[in-house]
């Protein structure tokens, strides 16, 4: 008698077709405003830097050129060495060819969300996963799920470069496990940039406290990568030191500038300890964008278990989530001003980033502590349960993506200025916005149609202020000088100011009726002659970096563009002096004649940057470039 068929297994790609089917559900459910209802965040921040970076990005994809200097903001500033432009940003630059705003968002978040996941899972796997379990095992899911869809890196939907960096953490932490050492440099190098130079910061210190743990051996390898990411990124890198020295922010930030969305202590309990907080009481202090925190009850429960079952590692991570807590309290920690080491970073809440990853890693321990998947599998679903409930609550403002893309009548009001011609909003209005909470339609609205900086330069208008963090320092104080005791039209029209925005004082929020908008027809060219109104310069053209003119000599060009290291000049041809012209600008002496004047930027920093990544590059695929030739 011949024994029967056994029982049928199932066909090896359907675990693998399941866990992609869930995790797509996960996706749509999460990210429903985005990805189903085709809504984008159009908060502030999207206003003011997300959406015009992105145009910008896109233009220059279009057009096929990488320029070093960005003439639309702040007067002119580097464009390249500002990592929030994440100009070098492989992800950027493909999905830049994206025809909108909201595709482009959609898949950002996409990719992102599933790097973090499959590296999060990878990592929880190799860490408390039982030998031989499956694709579907508990630990993975449940670090999937904590580390992407806590709040902590949601919010962060309307700072790409946020986002982007905080989708590195687990790649980083896992080739680091691994030992991959190429692997682990090229991340951190992705993560630098990818634009938010303080998540790579604490990224290395929590890979410093893990590398510890393997004595000399971890810290040996940390440095090699270290090294080897620092020369990937140094075409990057190198730039943005040159930029941080002569920046207006500065390498260590004043006290009350560091302490800036300093999460109270009682918000900050409320987050951790009091499930679905948001939805009882959206109230909050700062911005939601910016200091929301939530990883669930259920997380947080399984994440103290893991500690409390952990061992050295385990107690590592929860002793950094506890410090990474209260120093997020900033400004409400006692003691906070007089501690300089913490002002590098202008957000305290930024170090809430490891403490969202640790809670991550420390609650997929919790769930390998459960020995019965028939146990472990009802706890994933109840954490996925409340992520998914928490994540339906608007963190920020969402709308259509047209009311991004729909050119400002104030936008259409400055096409037939002459091109270059700037904006200014004066520093009573900045000081309005910045002070404001942005509550209703009509806010939104009010900061649109005035081209709130920057913008404007999501449709080509240049302007004199920025919400950006880094400025140059030399074009901040000429901005100074335009709201001091020394402002007058000259200011003004030296710096090209054609239209200037201001708001009625006394008011403690910007209204329809107290806006008021100045066109002025004084203002100068881009490159003009000194002390003439009348003479102008011939056949004038500029673009990113380059600019150029023909001037009838004697005379003295003027070239209205922030000075910085790297700018050239010539007259016809041949290399002239370049001097400071109202401690800001840029000017030439032409001789007698009509000559070719030229000004171009080509800083030392980036040739300097290109040549270390090369060599870097080079140390890199030297091994496969090996096995190749052989």
């Amino acid at each position: 008698m011949t024994a029967g068929p056994g029982p049928r297994r199932a066909a090896p790609f359907l675990p693998a077709l399941a866990a992609g089917l869930a995790a797509l559900a996960v996706l749509l459910l999460a990210w429903r405003r985005l990805l189903v209802d085709g809504l984008v965040p159009v908060d502030g921040n999207v206003l003011c830097v997300t959406f015009p970076n992105w145009r910008l990005a896109r233009d220059l994809w279009l057009h096929g050129s990488l320029p070093l200097w960005n003439p639309l903001r702040s007067l002119g500033t580097p464009y390249l060495a500002d990592p929030i432009t994440m100009a070098l940003y492989p992800v950027q630059w493909l999905l830049s060819a994206l025809p909108d705003f909201a595709g482009f968002t959609r898949a950002w978040v996409v990719v992102h969300t599933l790097l973090a996941g499959i590296f999060w899972a990878a990592l929880a796997r190799r860490w408390h996963g039982r030998a031989g379990a499956g694709l579907l095992e508990p630990v993975g899911v449940t670090a999937g799920l904590v580390g992407t869809l806590n709040a902590f890196v949601m919010v962060r939907v309307v700072f790409p470069h946020c986002f982007a960096a905080a989708a590195w953490v687990p790649a980083i932490l896992y080739f680091q496990e691994t030992g991959a050492m190429r692997a682990l440099a090229a991340a951190f190098a992705m993560q630098w940039l990818a634009g938010y130079p303080s998540y790579s910061v604490l990224t290395v210190l929590l890979c410093l406290a893990l590398a510890g743990l393997r004595g000399r051996e971890g810290l040996a390898l940390l440095a090699r990568a270290g090294a080897l990411a620092l020369g990937l990124a140094a075409v990057q890198l190198v730039p943005f030191v040159e930029f941080l020295l002569r920046s207006s922010r500065g390498v260590l930030l004043d006290p009350s500038f560091a302490g800036q969305f300093s999460i109270p202590a009682s918000q900050l309990l409320k987050s951790l300890a009091l499930p679905q907080w948001y939805l009882l009481k959206p109230a909050m202090a700062g911005d939601p964008a910016m200091e929301c925190f939530y990883v669930g009850l259920p997380a947080l429960i399984l994440a103290g278990w893991g500690a409390w079952k952990g061992g050295t590692r385990e107690q590592l991570l929860a002793g950094a989530v506890g410090a990474c807590l209260l120093i997020s309290l900033g400004a409400h920690l006692p003691g906070y001003e007089s501690l300089p080491f913490l002002h590098f970073f202008r957000f305290p809440n930024n170090w809430l980033l490891l403490a969202a990853a640790g809670l991550t890693l420390l609650a997929a321990a919790g769930i390998g502590r459960i020995q019965r998947p028939a146990w472990a599998w009802p706890c994933v679903g109840l954490i996925a349960v409340d992520l998914l409930i928490f994540a339906q609550a608007p963190k920020s403002a969402w709308g259509r993506p047209a009311f991004l893309t729909d050119v400002p009548p104030l936008a259409k009001q400055a096409e037939p200025m002459p091109p270059g011609t700037r904006i200014l909003h004066t520093d009573r209005l900045l000081e309005l916005w910045s002070a404001s909470r942005l509550e209703t339609e009509e806010d939104y609205l009010l900061m649109k149609e005035h081209l709130a900086p920057s913008y404007g330069m999501a449709f080509g208008l240049s302007e004199v202020s920025s919400l950006q963090t880094m400025r140059p320092a030399l074009a901040e104080r000429y901005r100074r000088r335009l709201a001091g005791p020394e402002a007058s039209p000259d200011l003004l029209d030296w710096a090209g100011i054609g239209i200037v925005i201001d708001v009625e004082p006394g008011l403690r929020k910007v209204g329809r009726g107290n806006l008021t908008v100045e066109q002025r027809a004084t203002a100068r060219d881009r490159i003009f002659i000194e002390g003439s109104s009348g003479r102008r310069v011939k056949d004038l053209s500029h673009a990113p970096g380059l600019a150029s003119g023909r001037v009838d000599g004697p005379a003295v060009a003027v070239f209205a563009e922030t000075r910085f290291p790297g700018w050239r000049a010539t007259i016809d041809g041949k290399p002239a002096s370049l001097r400071a012209w109202q401690e800001t600008f840029m000017a030439v002496d032409v001789p007698p004649g009509r000559h070719d004047v030229a000004f171009s930027y080509k800083p030392l920093s980036f040739k300097l940057g290109f040549l270390g990544t090369m060599a870097a590059l080079l140390l890199t695929l030297a091994p496969f470039l090996r096995r190749k030739l052989r």
